[in-house]
């Protein structure tokens, strides 16, 4: 659902700038979107959202 990933992504955003770490089990953080998500308007926002996560739980 798009609105619920948007949502997702702003969550993220938050995370990310109140540096919080965050701890990520089961679904690999590549794979948070589906790829007709990551082929749409939003693309950008997503890809960031990724690579936020990532640097997120990399302490």
């Amino acid at each position: 659902d798009q609105s619920a990933a948007l949502r997702f992504v702003a969550f993220v955003d938050r995370v990310y700038d109140a540096q919080l770490p965050i701890r990520a089990t089961g679904t690999g953080l590549d794979q948070v979107f589906p790829d007709e998500m990551l082929a749409g308007g939003y693309r950008k926002k997503y890809l960031r959202a990724i690579s936020r996560l990532n640097a997120s739980t990399a302490a």
